[in-house]
């Protein structure tokens, strides 16, 4: 009897996500039981205080606009310019980054459930302050 054996790949999951206004929306596929963000050290991720996903290139697809080329999509680098650190130039929330490495901000992916606003203020209300140093 031949036994079959079982794939080891992950079975990746859509993830969409974008900025705050809309202007710029991406999908990723990723591992839905691998999903661990991390912090990146680099000063501008140290700067805007969130955590990032890293994927692969393969994984990551710009929705809206079609080119990391357009007018809607700001392209920030510093240092020695490999890495590219992409905005909405409407709303200025940083969405993702490109260079040896494809990271998303881990806040910019979009909820799974459709909570509306007031719910959404309820929670922040509820929320607990902590203090920084």
């Amino acid at each position: 009897m031949v036994q079959e054996q079982q794939s080891s790949l992950p079975t990746l999951r859509p993830y969409n996500g974008g900025c705050h206004c809309g202007a710029v929306r991406y999908r990723a596929l990723l591992d839905p039981a691998n999903l661990g963000a991390a912090r990146c050290n680099c000063t501008i991720c140290h700067k805007k205080g969130g955590l990032i996903l890293q994927l692969s290139d393969e994984t990551l697809s710009l929705v809206k606009p079609s080119s990391y080329d357009s007018a809607e999509l700001g392209d920030y680098t510093f240092g020695s310019g490999s890495a590219h650190h992409y905005f909405c130039k409407t709303c200025g929330i940083s969405v993702f980054s490109r260079g040896t490495t494809r990271r998303i901000q881990a806040g910019v992916f979009d909820d799974d459930d459709d909570d509306d606003d007031e719910e959404e203020e309820e929670e922040e209300e509820e929320e607990e302050s902590v203090g920084v140093p």
